[in-house]
């Protein structure tokens, strides 16, 4: 058997495939096999297998053999929005609590039917030839614990069944049904559809994410949540809108964004000083509010976007790059590209990376609009290495300190502007 392995070179094999999981698989490029049987991982998470091209079971397809709700696999493509074919002759009944995201399943299996939701397939999108359960709200009724337990009911305040643990296209629901000053613990991986705290609206709730986890829906929160943990939270919906409103609560994990659809501020966004936001692929629609962290970073050719509207980034960030988008290809952006650095202190450097490598990868068209308030007197400076980076407007009359960075030669050249210059008389 192939024990937490990637598997390459072989192109067809007569035996089963046969994996005792306890993390993930990788198969790259096309693979034939007779059967294919995977065990489940005998603790609460989720087990990872990936296709990095067509996979063909001749015989008996097994996954997650003797897995449960709460201890699942997840069949992926090596590309998010790239569909992977997973040609099965027949899917065993006793295949369960799998969760997929990029793939077609074809073959005499095919479709696989899950609508009345007995073997709790997960939807994270994209996928054809399986018919999923329709998203439902499940809602949980346990007390301080972690995600992956039978603490989920259908009903609000209603009783606690493994069946109701809740799948990705599901909406994950915190009300007042439960009891106050509970702590709620996202321990283990695990593809989670939307989260809602709307209805917790009387009853104190710590919300802690211990787990690197993604997030297919939209995140609510309240006033009565409060958010902990370092771990970071990906955006990974497959097309759509994802919502993110916060409630005036601050996220002090990461933010990955790599999806293919928008995410969508319903309030203003903030996470830690120290912290990045990073757009792989997709949209951000800021409509009217702020999004605030520490780092901003969206640096290659993948495609996506800014939609600023009325709205800004505020980078918190100092001492180092706070917005890095040295490669811009394929970047694009809309409404104001307010991008406001707001550091009030006198320690190290800010540097703006906008397309200067390749050179001129940050068209005119999606220049940021630079502002700096403040009062900074650190030294406020742009990278240079295949090119000058580029920027739209450059308001520096918040800025008290010095342009540039004499130190470093890539850190010490103006940038290309190709709008308007405020400069602040204090500034040198």
């Amino acid at each position: 058997g192939i024990r937490d392995s990637s598997v390459t070179g072989v192109q067809t094999c007569a035996l089963p495939i046969s994996t005792a999981m306890t993390t993930s698989m990788t198969l790259t490029g096309t693979f034939v096999c007779q059967n294919f049987t995977t065990s489940g991982r005998g603790s609460t998470g989720m087990n990872s297998i990936v296709l990095g091209g067509n996979l063909t079971v001749n015989g008996t397809f097994l996954a997650n053999s003797g897995g449960s709700s709460t201890t699942r696999s997840f069949f992926q493509s090596s590309a998010i929005g790239t569909q992977r074919t997973l040609s099965i002759a027949t899917f065993s009944a006793s295949c369960t609590d799998l969760d997929f995201r990029d793939i077609a399943v074809t073959g005499t299996a095919s479709p696989i039917n899950d609508a009345g939701r007995t073997l709790r397939l997960g939807d994270c999108g994209n996928n054809s030839g399986i018919t999923f359960s329709a998203g439902v709200p499940k809602y949980w009724v346990g007390g301080t614990t972690n995600w992956g337990t039978t603490s989920w009911s259908s009903a609000s305040g209603g009783g606690a069944t493994a069946a109701d643990f809740p799948l990705s296209q599901d909406t994950a629901t915190f009300d007042d049904a439960s009891a106050a000053g509970i702590t709620v613990t996202i321990n283990a991986v695990y593809n989670i559809g939307s989260v809602s705290f709307s209805g917790r609206t009387t009853r104190a709730i710590t919300f802690t994410v211990s787990a690197a986890v993604s997030l297919y829906g939209s995140l609510t929160l309240s006033s009565q949540v409060t958010y902990s943990g370092t771990s970071t939270l990906s955006f990974t919906g497959q097309g759509g809108t994802q919502t993110i409103t916060l409630a005036g609560q601050t996220l002090t994990g990461a933010i990955t964004l790599n999806g293919t659809g928008t995410y969508r501020l319903g309030a203003n966004l903030a996470i830690g000083s120290t912290l990045t936001t990073t757009l792989t692929t997709g949209t951000i629609d800021l409509q009217t509010y702020t999004w605030s962290t520490g780092i901003f970073s969206s640096t290659g050719t993948t495609v996506r976007s800014v939609a600023f509207g009325t709205g800004k980034i505020l980078l918190t960030g100092n001492n180092g790059t706070i917005w890095s988008m040295s490669n811009g290809t394929n970047y694009t952006a809309t409404g104001n590209k307010t991008v406001e650095s707001n550091y009030a202190g006198a320690v190290g450097f800010r540097l703006i990376a906008s397309g200067d490598n390749p050179a001129a990868s940050v068209t005119e068209s999606a220049a940021p609009n630079i502002v700096v308030t403040g009062s900074g007197t650190d030294k406020f400076t742009f990278q240079v290495s295949a090119a000058q980076s580029r920027v739209g407007n450059l308001d520096l009359s918040g800025f008290a300190g010095p342009i540039g960075d004499s130190t470093s030669g890539n850190r010490n050249a103006p940038p290309v502007i190709f709008g308007n210059l405020t400069l602040n008389a204090a500034s040198n």
